[in-house]
Protein backbone atom coordinates (compact mmCIF):
# COMPACT_ATOMS: atom_id res chain seq x y z
CA UNK A 1 0.00 0.00 0.00
CA UNK A 2 2.79 2.38 0.63
CA UNK A 3 4.42 1.82 -2.52
CA UNK A 4 1.26 2.42 -4.09
CA UNK A 5 0.92 5.45 -2.60
CA UNK A 6 3.98 6.57 -2.92
CA UNK A 7 3.69 5.78 -6.69
CA UNK A 8 0.59 8.01 -6.76
CA UNK A 9 2.08 10.66 -5.07
CA UNK A 10 5.24 10.72 -7.58
CA UNK A 11 3.41 10.32 -11.02
CA UNK A 12 0.77 12.82 -9.56
CA UNK A 13 4.20 15.32 -9.18
CA UNK A 14 4.90 14.84 -12.77
CA UNK A 15 1.79 15.44 -14.21
CA UNK A 16 0.85 18.68 -12.04
CA UNK A 17 4.83 20.13 -12.46
CA UNK A 18 3.35 23.52 -10.46
CA UNK A 19 6.21 25.74 -9.86
CA UNK A 20 3.34 28.13 -7.79
CA UNK A 21 3.64 29.12 -4.04
CA UNK A 22 2.97 26.62 -1.61
CA UNK A 23 3.08 26.19 2.33
CA UNK A 24 4.30 22.81 4.00
CA UNK A 25 4.43 22.13 7.73
CA UNK A 26 5.67 19.53 10.13
CA UNK A 27 4.58 19.18 13.67
CA UNK A 28 8.30 18.93 15.33
CA UNK A 29 11.88 17.87 14.36
CA UNK A 30 14.47 16.42 16.83
CA UNK A 31 17.83 16.41 17.20
CA UNK A 32 18.73 14.42 20.20
CA UNK A 33 15.81 14.52 21.94
CA UNK A 34 12.34 13.22 20.25
CA UNK A 35 9.41 15.17 21.94
CA UNK A 36 6.68 13.75 19.66
CA UNK A 37 6.23 10.85 17.40
CA UNK A 38 5.38 13.37 14.61
CA UNK A 39 8.88 14.58 14.97
CA UNK A 40 11.03 15.02 11.47
CA UNK A 41 14.49 14.41 12.15
CA UNK A 42 16.87 17.61 11.97
CA UNK A 43 18.97 15.69 9.43
CA UNK A 44 15.75 14.54 6.91
CA UNK A 45 14.31 18.38 7.53
CA UNK A 46 17.87 20.12 6.42
CA UNK A 47 17.36 17.82 3.58
CA UNK A 48 13.72 18.65 2.75
CA UNK A 49 15.21 22.60 2.81
CA UNK A 50 17.81 21.59 0.48
CA UNK A 51 15.50 19.61 -1.91
CA UNK A 52 13.29 22.45 -2.40
CA UNK A 53 16.34 25.12 -2.45
CA UNK A 54 17.68 22.84 -5.67
CA UNK A 55 14.51 22.92 -7.26
CA UNK A 56 14.48 26.76 -7.31
CA UNK A 57 12.32 27.79 -4.63
CA UNK A 58 12.95 30.18 -2.17
CA UNK A 59 12.24 28.99 1.81
CA UNK A 60 10.40 32.73 2.83
CA UNK A 61 9.16 33.68 6.41
CA UNK A 62 6.06 34.82 4.46
CA UNK A 63 5.07 34.02 0.66
CA UNK A 64 4.57 37.28 -1.32
CA UNK A 65 5.23 35.85 -4.86
CA UNK A 66 2.70 33.57 -6.98
CA UNK A 67 5.42 30.95 -7.58
CA UNK A 68 8.71 29.35 -6.60
CA UNK A 69 8.38 30.53 -3.24
CA UNK A 70 8.07 28.24 0.15
CA UNK A 71 6.82 29.26 3.61
CA UNK A 72 7.46 26.66 6.55
CA UNK A 73 4.90 26.25 9.29
CA UNK A 74 5.31 24.19 12.60
CA UNK A 75 2.14 23.05 14.29
CA UNK A 76 1.63 22.38 18.29
CA UNK A 77 4.76 24.07 19.85
CA UNK A 78 6.80 21.26 20.64
CA UNK A 79 10.36 21.40 22.41
CA UNK A 80 12.11 20.27 19.33
CA UNK A 81 12.08 23.58 18.16
CA UNK A 82 14.15 25.13 20.76
CA UNK A 83 16.51 21.88 20.73
CA UNK A 84 17.46 23.07 16.71
CA UNK A 85 17.21 26.73 17.12
CA UNK A 86 20.74 26.86 16.14
CA UNK A 87 20.14 25.40 12.79
CA UNK A 88 16.44 27.49 12.67
CA UNK A 89 18.20 30.92 13.66
CA UNK A 90 21.26 30.36 10.93
CA UNK A 91 18.25 30.84 8.50
CA UNK A 92 17.40 33.89 6.22
CA UNK A 93 13.55 32.56 6.65
CA UNK A 94 11.61 32.03 10.26
CA UNK A 95 8.95 29.32 10.62
CA UNK A 96 5.32 30.08 11.46
CA UNK A 97 4.51 28.13 14.79
CA UNK A 98 0.91 27.37 16.10
CA UNK A 99 0.39 27.60 19.73
CA UNK A 100 -2.33 26.26 21.75
CA UNK A 101 -2.56 27.80 24.99
CA UNK A 102 -3.32 24.62 26.95
CA UNK A 103 -0.12 22.97 25.61
CA UNK A 104 2.10 25.73 26.61
CA UNK A 105 5.14 24.72 29.11
CA UNK A 106 3.62 21.10 29.64
CA UNK A 107 6.28 18.14 28.93
CA UNK A 108 7.37 18.25 25.82
CA UNK A 109 6.00 21.57 24.50
CA UNK A 110 7.90 24.92 24.41
CA UNK A 111 7.37 26.73 27.77
CA UNK A 112 6.95 30.67 28.08
CA UNK A 113 10.28 31.88 28.31
CA UNK A 114 11.26 29.91 25.02
CA UNK A 115 8.55 31.11 22.67
CA UNK A 116 8.79 34.35 23.80
CA UNK A 117 12.91 34.16 22.97
CA UNK A 118 12.07 32.39 19.69
CA UNK A 119 9.76 35.12 18.83
CA UNK A 120 12.13 37.97 19.53
CA UNK A 121 14.88 36.20 17.22
CA UNK A 122 11.92 36.56 14.62
CA UNK A 123 9.93 32.93 15.05
CA UNK A 124 6.43 33.50 13.91
CA UNK A 125 4.20 32.81 16.75
CA UNK A 126 -0.14 32.60 15.62
CA UNK A 127 -2.88 30.42 17.01
CA UNK A 128 -3.32 26.68 17.36
CA UNK A 129 -6.84 27.36 19.50
CA UNK A 130 -7.06 27.44 23.56
CA UNK A 131 -7.25 23.49 23.62
CA UNK A 132 -6.17 22.07 20.76
CA UNK A 133 -9.47 19.62 20.26
CA UNK A 134 -11.89 19.93 17.14
CA UNK A 135 -12.99 22.93 16.57
CA UNK A 136 -16.69 21.89 14.61
CA UNK A 137 -17.10 19.64 18.38
CA UNK A 138 -17.87 23.16 20.45
CA UNK A 139 -21.21 24.99 20.89
CA UNK A 140 -20.83 28.59 19.94
CA UNK A 141 -20.00 29.84 23.53
CA UNK A 142 -17.07 27.42 23.76
CA UNK A 143 -15.88 28.09 20.27
CA UNK A 144 -15.64 31.94 21.09
CA UNK A 145 -13.53 30.78 23.83
CA UNK A 146 -10.96 28.63 21.77
CA UNK A 147 -10.59 30.96 19.00
CA UNK A 148 -11.26 34.37 20.58
CA UNK A 149 -9.55 34.06 23.86
CA UNK A 150 -6.47 32.25 22.73
CA UNK A 151 -5.58 35.54 20.68
CA UNK A 152 -6.05 37.80 23.45
CA UNK A 153 -3.41 35.43 26.00
CA UNK A 154 -1.41 35.09 23.27
CA UNK A 155 -1.15 38.96 22.22
CA UNK A 156 -0.59 39.67 25.72
CA UNK A 157 2.51 37.01 26.25
CA UNK A 158 3.92 38.25 23.16
CA UNK A 159 3.48 42.03 23.14
CA UNK A 160 1.74 41.70 19.47
CA UNK A 161 -0.84 41.62 17.58
CA UNK A 162 -1.73 37.51 16.73
CA UNK A 163 -3.98 37.37 13.74
CA UNK A 164 -3.28 34.06 12.53
CA UNK A 165 -4.71 30.65 13.38
CA UNK A 166 -4.71 27.18 12.15
CA UNK A 167 -7.50 24.83 13.15
CA UNK A 168 -6.96 21.86 15.43
CA UNK A 169 -6.54 18.51 13.30
CA UNK A 170 -7.94 20.31 10.91
CA UNK A 171 -11.40 20.60 10.65
CA UNK A 172 -13.59 23.25 10.10
CA UNK A 173 -17.37 24.91 9.41
CA UNK A 174 -18.79 27.86 8.50
CA UNK A 175 -19.17 28.34 11.66
CA UNK A 176 -15.92 27.95 12.89
CA UNK A 177 -14.81 30.66 9.52
CA UNK A 178 -17.11 33.28 11.13
CA UNK A 179 -15.91 32.75 14.64
CA UNK A 180 -12.42 33.15 13.26
CA UNK A 181 -13.22 35.92 11.69
CA UNK A 182 -14.96 38.03 14.20
CA UNK A 183 -12.01 37.57 16.53
CA UNK A 184 -9.88 39.45 14.62
CA UNK A 185 -7.97 36.72 12.47
CA UNK A 186 -7.24 38.02 8.54
CA UNK A 187 -5.83 34.03 7.42
CA UNK A 188 -6.51 30.74 8.89
CA UNK A 189 -4.87 27.86 7.70
CA UNK A 190 -6.14 24.51 6.76
CA UNK A 191 -4.87 21.02 6.23
CA UNK A 192 -6.07 20.32 3.06
CA UNK A 193 -2.93 20.36 0.42
CA UNK A 194 -2.54 22.53 -2.47
CA UNK A 195 -1.07 25.70 -3.81
CA UNK A 196 -1.09 28.83 -1.66
CA UNK A 197 -2.76 31.25 -3.45
CA UNK A 198 -5.82 28.83 -4.38
CA UNK A 199 -7.54 29.76 -1.39
CA UNK A 200 -10.46 27.14 -0.22
CA UNK A 201 -12.26 29.95 0.94
CA UNK A 202 -11.55 34.06 1.73
CA UNK A 203 -8.70 34.26 4.24
CA UNK A 204 -8.11 29.98 4.43
CA UNK A 205 -5.19 28.70 2.72
CA UNK A 206 -4.09 25.40 1.66
CA UNK A 207 -1.08 23.72 3.74
CA UNK A 208 0.57 20.22 2.36
CA UNK A 209 1.87 17.95 5.49
CA UNK A 210 5.12 16.49 4.60
CA UNK A 211 6.60 15.64 7.41
CA UNK A 212 7.36 11.91 7.01
CA UNK A 213 8.50 12.55 3.65
CA UNK A 214 11.91 11.40 1.99
CA UNK A 215 13.40 14.46 0.11
CA UNK A 216 12.11 12.61 -3.57
CA UNK A 217 8.50 12.46 -1.75
CA UNK A 218 9.23 16.10 -0.60
CA UNK A 219 9.87 17.40 -4.69
CA UNK A 220 6.32 15.69 -5.97
CA UNK A 221 4.85 17.63 -3.04
CA UNK A 222 6.94 21.20 -4.03
CA UNK A 223 5.61 20.53 -8.05
CA UNK A 224 2.33 20.12 -6.86
CA UNK A 225 1.77 16.18 -6.25
CA UNK A 226 -0.84 16.31 -3.15
CA UNK A 227 -2.92 18.93 -5.11
CA UNK A 228 -5.25 16.43 -7.11
CA UNK A 229 -6.32 14.30 -3.59
CA UNK A 230 -7.01 17.60 -2.18
CA UNK A 231 -10.71 17.15 -2.58
CA UNK A 232 -10.43 14.22 -0.39
CA UNK A 233 -8.98 16.31 2.71
CA UNK A 234 -11.70 18.68 1.82
CA UNK A 235 -14.27 16.27 2.43
CA UNK A 236 -13.02 14.86 5.63
CA UNK A 237 -12.29 18.52 7.52
CA UNK A 238 -15.13 20.73 6.06
CA UNK A 239 -17.99 20.09 7.56
CA UNK A 240 -20.63 22.71 6.36
CA UNK A 241 -23.44 22.05 8.69
CA UNK A 242 -22.24 21.92 12.70
CA UNK A 243 -25.02 19.39 13.22
CA UNK A 244 -22.56 16.37 11.32
CA UNK A 245 -19.84 16.71 14.15
CA UNK A 246 -19.91 14.07 16.28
Amino acid sequence: MQFVKKMLLKCAGFLCRSEASKIIFYHDISDKTVHTDMATSLTAFQKHVKTAEQLGFQIVTEIKNPKKEIQICFDDGFRGLWDCRDYILKQNWRPTVFIAVELIGKPGYLTKDEITTLDADGVIFQSHCWSHKVLTDFNSAELEHEVKDSKIYLEDMLGHEVNEICFPVGYFSDEVLNSCRNAGYTKMYSSVPGDYYDQLFPGVVRRNLVQFYSADELTSVVYGGLTPFASRYVKMHYLKDLSHAK
